[in-house]
């Protein structure tokens, strides 16, 4: 590490250790939906880094007991299990748009929002249900209305407001009323990563897909 005056600088053969441990750190089976959306908007990509990679000086490193109990006192959980019934509330409205916004895409007023809105605060109960595989979208909404009601995309924000750490899974509303400028239909996810995005309906899904119904 070069050190000049307060600040330091990585050097050249520091950098290219970082970057190749950055590659190899890349999952094999990262959601290729995920892999597109940060290949078309790089700035996106770049403030996700900036976000994880916090300077740890400064930081207290401990192990044994002391970390295990530091980890105790932090840990939030970081989704329900499957068929768990909770509760999300919406304090302040948001419109579907301002969901785009929210998420990083810049051509966000370019989008459509085809749904109902939601303009009141509210509380409702919900679950998170395992499908199996689907080979569409339609498949998809078919499954879910046997163990609920499918409900309003927004509450995505909500769900992630309430569990903001990420299990790894692949969470979707199954909402598609949200339309890209060049007319794909998507519905709010979040991915395995914990990042809140829009997926496109006109692909097959995974049995790692879990779903928010809402409950009656």
């Amino acid at each position: 590490m070069e050190k000049n005056g307060t600040a330091s600088k990585m050097t050249t053969r520091q950098f290219r250790e970082f970057a190749g441990a950055v590659l190899r750190s890349l999952p094999d089976d990262l959601d290729p939906t995920t892999a597109q959306l940060f290949i078309e908007d790089q700035d996106l990509l770049r403030k996700r880094l900036e976000r994880a990679l916090v300077p740890l000086e400064g930081k207290l490193i401990m192990g044994g007991e002391q970390e295990m109990k530091l980890e105790a006192q932090t840990f939030k959980p970081a989704s329900p299990a499957d068929h768990e019934i909770f509760s999300l509330t919406i304090t302040k409205p948001f419109t579907g748009l301002e969901m785009v916004r929210d998420d990083g895409f810049k051509d966000w007023r370019l989008w459509k929002f085809t749904g109902k809105e939601i303009a009141t605060p509210q509380t409702k109960r919900f679950k998170l249900v395992l499908i199996g595989e689907q080979p569409n979208f339609e498949a998809v909404v078919r499954e879910l209305k046997k163990h609920g009601r499918i409900p309003q995309g927004q509450w995505r924000k909500a769900f992630k407001e309430a569990f903001p750490e990420t299990d790894g899974s692949l969470i979707g509303v199954a909402d598609s009323s949200w339309v890209s400028p060049s007319g794909g239909v998507h519905f709010p996810c979040v991915a395995g990563y914990g990042n809140e995005y829009f997926g496109w309906t006109g692909r097959g899904f995974g049995d790692d897909w879990r779903w928010l119904v809402e409950v009656a």
